[in-house]
C-alpha cells in the first residue's frame, strides 16, 4: 500500500474540511446555547465534543495514510474560524468572553512585544498577545493525538480499539489545551475540571473514534467490493 498522497486523496480531505468547517459552525451555536442560555455544567455540555474531531477521523477513515486525520482536522479549524468572519462577522462561541483571539504569557522578566496588562502579586509579568484565532491551533492539536495513534498501529490496524483509543488521545489534548492554551477550564473547580476530562473523553472516544471506525470499515468494504473479480452482492 503506498503510503504517497494521491490527487483524489487531496481533493477529498479538501471536501471533508469544507463540510465539517460549516458543520463545527453550527457545533458552535449549540455549544454556546448550551453554555450561555441553558447554563449547562461544562462537564455535561463536554459530552458532545466528539462532533469537533469528526473532520480529522473521517478524512483519515476514507484515505487511510499518514498525515489524513492532522491534516484535514487543522484545514476544517481553520476554515471554520475564515467562514464564521466572512459569513458570520466573528466566531459563535462567546461564553465567559471566550472569543480565543488573545493568549497570556506570565514572565519574570518584560518582553519586547505584546501589550503588558498589569504585574501579578508577585512580580510577575502579564502580557496579552492579539492571534488570528486559538481554534486553528487547538484544531491542529487535535488531529495530532489521533494522528499519532494511527501512527503507533502503522497504519496498518483500523480495528475499533485503535479508532476508540485515537479519540481518547484526542480527548486527552483537548483537555490540556482547555488548561494550557485557551486556559478557559482554569476557572473551574477540581471536581468539574475533571469530570470535564471524562465527559470528553467519553463523548470523543465513542462520536469520533465510533463514527469513525463505522466510515473506515463501510470505506473498505466498498473498495473490496469494486476490486477486479470480487462478486458483488
Amino acid at each position: 500500500m503506498s503510503f504517497e498522497w494521491t490527487r483524489r486523496d487531496f481533493l477529498v480531505m479538501l471536501g471533508v474540511a469544507f463540510v465539517f468547517a460549516w458543520v463545527f459552525i453550527a457545533w458552535d451555536f449549540l455549544y454556546d446555547f448550551l453554555l450561555g442560555q441553558l447554563r449547562l455544567p461544562l462537564w455535561v455540555s463536554s459530552f458532545i465534543n466528539g462532533v469537533w474531531f469528526l473532520a480529522g477521523f473521517i478524512g483519515m477513515a476514507l484515505v487511510r495514510k499518514p498525515g489524513a486525520c492532522l491534516f484535514t482536522e487543522t484545514l476544517a479549524a481553520v476554515l471554520e474560524v475564515l467562514f464564521a468572519q466572512w459569513f458570520l462577522g466573528g466566531y459563535p462561541i462567546d461564553v465567559m468572553g471566550e472569543a480565543y483571539t488573545h493568549v497570556y504569557a506570565v514572565t519574570p522578566t518584560p518582553l519586547p512585544h505584546g501589550q503588558l496588562l498589569g504585574q501579578s502579586n508577585d512580580g510577575r509579568y502579564v502580557y496579552e498577545f492579539s492571534v488570528f484565532n486559538m481554534v486553528a491551533f487547538v484544531g491542529l492539536l487535535e488531529g495530532l493525538g489521533p494522528e499519532a495513534v494511527f501512527g503507533f498501529a502503522r497504519y496498518a490496524n483500523w480495528s475499533l480499539p485503535v479508532w476508540v483509543t485515537a479519540g481518547a488521545a484526542g480527548a486527552f489534548l483537548e483537555w490540556l489545551t482547555g488548561l494550557y492554551v485557551t486556559q478557559y477550564y482554569l476557572y473551574l473547580g477540581l471536581q468539574e475540571t475533571v469530570l470535564t476530562m471524562l465527559s470528553s473523553l467519553i463523548g470523543i472516544s465513542i462520536v469520533a473514534g465510533g463514527i469513525g471506525y463505522l466510515v473506515a470499515r463501510e470505506s473498505q468494504r466498498r473498495a473490496t467490493r469494486e476490486l477486479p473479480g470480487v462478486a458483488k452482492a
